[in-house]
């Protein structure tokens, strides 16, 4: 499918945060491993490439490979989180913001909210945190710290697995309930993606992109639920571990 890196076949469009950045090299690593890489055209043009600096080590064995490993670097596009209307929509789209303010918590969302109330106390309580200061979203924040501390192997006061931990993560999903009030909503979200997406499609078969064979979105999870939403493939569906 892909023989090699070529800026015509290949686009990558990430948000505007290491870890989506990360995720997209780390993506690209695995489908153009070491040796893969671009190289020189002689031994002439390498020994005029290099730097001219007091080398520690002889740079000969390097061969022709245009960079250690023969590594092949992959371009990442990414906008300021105020300026993406396509992946961060949140950040970039005033209407949001303006219809989100307008549009208080239903009774069903409040209701929502009581469920996790207990499970806030009992984080302000291993933290020993200002019980005042906290919200049912601040689960949902401390959700990716536990997320992350649990794969970089650092010990949490909260166990992988254990029931607060599965209540945390149910309020995560809650979460989305409140960010998703209604289909207006999801309209404003997606419909800079949905249309960026549909043009991609439609300018392979139209002759616009005609080498395009990869184009790969970098995002988060709120922009793959807004995706299942729209479609209408998921719903939120919530449940408290006992």
């Amino acid at each position: 499918m892909l023989q090699g890196y070529d800026y015509t076949t290949i686009v990558t469009r990430s948000t505007n945060y290491n870890r989506t950045i990360m995720s997209t090299v780390s993506h690209y690593l695995g489908l153009f491993q070491f040796g893969s890489g671009p190289q020189l055209e002689s031994v002439e043009q390498a020994e005029k490439s290099l730097p001219p600096f007091n080398l520690t080590f002889d740079p000969r064995p390097l061969g022709l490979d245009a960079l250690p490993l023969a590594f092949q670097p992959i371009p990442v596009q990414t906008m300021l989180e105020n300026d993406d209307e396509v992946l961060d929509t949140y950040s970039a789209c005033p209407e949001y913001g303006r219809y989100s303010s307008s549009h208080p918590d239903t009774e069903d969302q409040k209701n929502i909210s009581k469920i996790f109330e207990p499970n806030v106390d009992k984080v302000a309580e291993i933290y020993n945190l200002d019980r005042s200061k906290l919200t049912v979203g601040t689960l949902s924040s401390l959700y990716d710290i536990l997320i992350a501390d649990y794969y970089a192997n650092n010990q949490s006061k909260i166990p992988f697995g254990s029931p607060l931990f599965l209540n945390i993560t149910y309020s995560e999903e809650s979460n989305f309930a409140f960010i998703f009030r209604d289909w207006y909503q999801i309209q404003v979200t997606m419909t800079p993606f949905l249309n960026e997406l549909i043009d991609r499609i439609d300018g392979k078969f139209d002759g616009r992109y005609p080498n395009m064979k990869w184009y790969t979105y970098s995002a988060h999870d709120t922009n793959l639920y807004n995706l299942l939403v729209a479609f209408n493939i998921s719903i939120s569906s919530l449940e408290t571990a006992s």
